[in-house]
């Protein structure tokens, strides 16, 4: 995985190119990320993250008069996301596990069995 780290000024914008599975994580701040062709924006918090399903254009910004810092991951190999067709067939519990970021807790595969404490 590569990942580079970065600082947006309080009140700050910048863009960026995302490819499929990058992940964009707020490390200290908020942020407000914005896609290209998409009417939802994101409020990411420190410890929190986005994940682009597409490649992407997007605007950032620190929020809340603070500066922001972040990463963005991408992963070594390009990300094979299901598709929305696939997505649709599969079970609520596959669906979250599905877009799990990297680095997080591994979900159950197992719907019966629950996550450890």
């Amino acid at each position: 995985m590569f990942s580079t780290a970065s600082a947006l000024s309080a009140r700050q914008v910048a863009r960026l190119h995302l490819r499929r599975g990058d992940v964009v994580v707020v490390r200290q701040g908020r942020l407000w990320l914005t896609c290209q062709g998409d009417a939802r924006d994101h409020i990411l918090q420190a410890g929190t993250c986005f994940v682009a399903t597409r490649s992407e254009g997007v605007v950032i910004e620190a929020l809340g008069g603070q500066p922001c810092r972040y990463e963005v991951e991408r992963p070594a190999v390009p990300t094979q996301l299901p598709s929305v067709r696939a997505m649709r067939s599969m079970p609520a519990w596959a669906q979250a596990a599905s877009f799990s970021p990297p680095g997080a807790p591994e979900m159950p595969t197992d719907p019966t069995r629950s996550l450890p404490a």
